[in-house]
């Protein structure tokens, strides 16, 4: 821990920190009343699709579906150069961008299998993934997470659901597949360089030592600071998904991959894991079933 600490390995000195020091809480909770694992996954199902909220803007949508068509019409080829450009060089670089050493759920699949595989998958993910480009379509099982509750503030009350927030463990595929968009569209995606969240090698600690920076400069020169923060927790629950398409267009990214996105969030679902309890619906089991269907026999018919 104190080796992570002095090469400023935030994530592992963390994780070090938690292993040594974290209590179980999954042994002590009541939820509502619930101490079984089952009437908790239920409650924190329950809780969870409270704060999902439907993007049904009409107006929203129209100006997105607007500004396709303008894309479109300015730039026919962007979405075929975006499909020539996934080779099995680029999938090489993004599984090695892969987490180790992560949970196999849902698919028991982890990253480890994809980095130690014969080379000759590559070619089939190749072909998969640029199918799913050209057909503007993903597989249904792509929109499937396994949800798992995590406590937010361990010093607060663990009996209390607003005091967990949810990780969602999704396919591997589907995350390679992120990758690969986010390579394509690095050019187009660029941030602000005071932007410290969903960024690469900075975080909060960098965000942290860059304010105190700023008002130690301030004041130690004799001026005053004046400083406003903004809670956002649930702005990623309540945006319209059609305003965030029609960014992405506006940012120049190209329709093909746009449309792959709008086509894969109309498909999301999860299923709520408490210890070892995973609470999901009949349709939904039905779902994961046909959603890989699609992907091996794609794969199947390639290997034909």
């Amino acid at each position: 821990m104190c080796s992570h600490f002095i090469n400023k390995r935030i994530p592992e000195f963390s994780k070090t920190w938690n292993v040594k020091f974290r209590k179980n809480t999954n042994k002590q909770v009541n939820i509502n009343g619930h101490v079984r694992d089952a009437g908790i996954a239920n409650e924190f199902a329950t809780y969870f699709k409270q704060v999902f909220h439907r993007s049904n803007d009409q107006q929203a949508c129209n100006e997105y579906l607007s500004k396709c068509k303008e894309c479109i019409n300015e730039n026919m080829c962007s979405g075929y150069k975006c499909i020539e450009s996934i080779t099995v060089e680029l999938l090489d670089k993004c599984i090695r961008k892969l987490n180790l050493g992560k949970a196999c759920v849902p698919d028991d699949l982890c990253a480890e299998h994809l980095l130690y595989s014969e080379p000759i998958l590559f070619m089939h993910l190749q072909a998969l993934l640029k199918l799913i480009l050209c057909h503007r379509y993903v597989p249904n099982s792509f929109g499937i997470g396994v949800t798992v509750p995590l406590i937010t503030d361990k010093t607060g009350s663990v009996n209390d659901v607003s005091n967990y927030r949810d990780i969602t463990l999704s396919l591997l595929t589907s995350k390679l597949f992120e990758l690969v968009i986010m390579s394509l569209c690095s050019d187009t995606l660029q941030t602000d360089s005071l932007q410290f969240g969903f960024k690469d090698k900075v975080g909060t600690a960098d965000a942290i030592f860059t304010m105190k920076s700023t008002i130690k400069h301030l004041t130690d020169r004799g001026s005053s600071v004046y400083v406003a923060s903004l809670d956002i927790r649930k702005a990623f629950d309540r945006v319209s998904h059609f305003k965030l398409y029609k960014s992405l267009l506006d940012t120049r990214v190209p329709v093909i991959i746009v449309d792959v996105l709008c086509d894969w969030y109309s498909k999301l679902c999860y299923a709520v894991r408490w210890n070892y309890i995973l609470l999901c619906q009949p349709s939904l089991q039905c779902l994961v079933v046909s959603g890989w269907a699609v992907v091996f026999h794609l794969l199947y018919s390639m290997c034909l």
